[in-house]
């Protein structure tokens, strides 16, 4: 009976552990060393190898970015995702219509011609979710 109610409605164990390893594979006990692995895993997906960025000298030259990019690029995005630290979801940006989407397509064109991405736009946050019970995603 119970099988069968599993079957029924689709619940299955899962195989994944909820438990965090280091490189090793020993399980991680205390909250510290969960945050520094979380960390190092970070930095692992996300160094690509190409060192430091090189500095641009003279003049950069290019066509603007179109209003109509922002359109599809937010068009793009998926909706119903958790906002950031900026608290702007999707949804309200497309609420905002055109007024809003010349905003973005003005303040990259500034960003771009000035060379200069403002500190707070080069920042990434990531939090663990519990997905399940016990389970980080």
């Amino acid at each position: 009976m119970y099988g069968k109610l599993k079957e029924i409605t689709g619940k299955r164990n899962s195989t994944r552990s909820s438990t965090i390893r280091d490189k090793q594979g020993n399980v991680l006990m205390k909250i510290s060393e969960v945050f520094e692995r979380w960390e190092q895993h970070v930095k692992e997906l996300h160094d690509d190898g190409r060192g430091e960025r090189p500095e641009i000298v003279g003049e950069l030259e290019g066509p603007s970015i179109l209003q109509e990019e922002i359109k599809e690029a937010i068009k793009g995005m998926r909706q119903g995702k958790p906002v950031g630290e900026d608290q702007v979801s999707v949804e309200m940006v497309e609420a905002g219509g055109d007024y809003i989407k010349k905003n973005i397509s003005d303040m990259a064109n500034l960003i771009y011609d000035k060379r200069y991405i403002p500190e707070m736009m080069r920042e990434s946050v990531f939090i663990a979710i519990l997905k399940e019970e016990g389970t980080i995603v």
